[in-house]
């Protein structure tokens, strides 16, 4: 027979009275001073052993047995094996070591690959029509808090929108894309959900050339695909997943339009997002004969016109842009250069067609606005298509010398220069810097040529180069400023 001492606590009374409890068979009977109750076994319920906490028993008419004696009452009430396990477990300092460790792993390894997984699952359960609505959402929300309207001219837009048209023509999302202007302040692009790519004006300033804004845009077509907006923003709130995903209910992701916006001004995309939309546009880029390489161009372009601490994620250091480049660079391999893609595109409506030979060497320019204002030039081509470019700005008594290299080619009348490192007072940094001209007249002694775009007219006379390994320029043939007129 198993007695015990115990506090009672009727249903609904905070009053403890104490009581003492004896068991035989299948009933315990209950005693106070001045009354006696009986219960079957089967109807009372115990708290699980918890170290040294009190246990509570519970009758079927909801009063309460409190009391400090766990062996009584497990043999009263015996226990699960499951439960005993758990005691166990409980007073060794080397399980609960370990409870704390598997507990610290399950929750790195829930919030590394569960989560991103629930929210991958929620985030493709999302209709289209419904992710349209979300983005039309967002649009409006940073139309009235960061963005201001265009002013890209309308040509500008259609060519652009054409040529996104051509990109995502192949694609098998359903997805409807359209491309968006807006002014920001920033060089920057944006994946607004539903299929809307935003760019803005400055980005399109940034990028001369529509083949590197194309490469750009399909990399936030790459973000579209993979739905990573959607997914960046569930994942970031993990209790809307969890709540989305156990209940079923896919609506409760309709919350997710008050985070996104935050999330274009505020955040970055995870390096995974980024290196898995670079590899989409990458593959996209390819299919449609347009060089990744152009990416790359990008790329570089945007983080040298961008400060530390932007919101324009190409340039951010995560992951870094040299990784990015890199993998372009690799996705390019089976492409030409771009001075030689950039050369081959119009072969110029220049007299003549230049051969390599008829420009290796070193040449000297000159152009002022004013006597007191003016900027030479010494030019060097190496047969390997290495390029040497010096430029002294002259500005009043301030003289400002900048050293380039890079590449060069050509192709029928159109010269393309391509500088890849600058050096100056302030810096000696990666650039990527394409130029293209169309020569009109060269000879032995003199160059005439016009920078397109623009049509700027320059005029370059050959001169004499140093056979020393540094390359550099005899001085000693200094050409005066204005000294020849050019033959015609």
């Amino acid at each position: 027979m198993t007695t015990f001492d115990a506090l009672f606590y009727p249903m609904g009374s905070a009053r403890a009275e104490p009581v003492q409890v004896s068991a035989s068979g299948s009933y315990v009977t209950i005693a106070a001073s001045s009354w006696s109750r009986r219960e079957s076994l089967a109807d009372i319920r115990t708290t699980s052993r918890l170290a040294r906490t009190r246990r509570v028993l519970t009758l079927h008419d909801g009063s309460q047995l409190h009391t400090d004696n766990n062996d009584a009452v497990d043999g009263l009430i015996p226990r699960q094996r499951t439960e005993q396990l758990i005691d166990t477990l409980e007073r060794h300092p080397h399980a609960i070591a370990a409870s704390l460790v598997f507990t610290i792993a399950a929750t790195v390894l829930f919030f590394t690959l569960g989560l991103p997984w629930l929210a991958n699952r929620i985030a493709q359960e999302i209709p289209l029509a419904a992710e349209r609505v979300l983005g039309e959402q967002v649009l409006m929300a940073l139309d009235e808090t960061a963005f201001a309207p265009s002013a890209v001219p309308e040509s500008v837009q259609t060519r652009i929108r054409e040529r996104t048209a051509e990109l995502t023509s192949s694609s098998d999302s359903g997805r409807a894309y359209e491309v968006q202007f807006r002014a920001l302040g920033d060089a920057n692009a944006f994946a607004i959900p539903g299929g809307t790519i935003l760019i803005t004006d400055e980005l399109i300033a940034t990028l001369d050339d529509d083949d590197a804004l194309i490469a750009v845009i399909a990399h936030e077509v790459g973000h579209h695909e993979g739905r990573h907006v959607l997914r960046s923003v569930l994942q970031s709130s993990a209790i809307l997943v969890l709540t989305a995903f156990l209940t079923a209910d896919v609506n409760a992701a309709a919350a997710v339009v008050l985070a996104v916006p935050t999330f274009f001004l505020n955040g970055h995309y995870s390096q995974a997002f980024e290196l898995e939309a670079d590899a989409m546009a990458f593959a996209h880029l390819a299919d449609h004969g347009v060089s990744p390489e152009w990416f790359a161009y990008a790329l570089t372009r945007i983080k040298g016109e961008t400060t530390d601490g932007g919101i324009f994620h190409y340039a951010s250091t995560h992951p870094r842009a040299s990784e990015r480049i890199a993998a372009a660079l690799a996705a390019a391999k089976d492409f030409p250069p771009l001075e030689d893609i950039v050369a081959a595109r119009d072969t110029g409506t220049g007299n003549v067609q230049l051969a390599d030979t008829m420009l290796l060497g070193c040449w000297r320019g000159s152009i002022a606005e004013d006597p007191d204002n003016s900027i030479d030039w010494w030019i060097r081509f190496h047969d390997d298509a290495q390029l040497e470019v010096e430029f002294t700005a002259h500005n009043g008594g301030d003289v400002r010398p900048t050293y380039y290299t890079g590449r060069w080619q050509v192709h029928g009348a159109t010269l393309a220069t391509r500088y890849l490192r600058r050096q100056d007072e302030a810096a000696d940094i990666d650039i990527d810097e394409l130029q293209r001209y169309t020569i009109d007249h060269i000879d032995d002694t003199q160059m005439r040529y016009f920078g397109v775009p623009g049509n700027t007219e320059f005029h370059s006379y050959r001169i004499d180069c140093l056979s020393g390994d540094d390359g550099a320029i005899d001085e000693s043939l200094n050409l005066d400023r204005g000294q020849a007129e050019f033959a015609q």
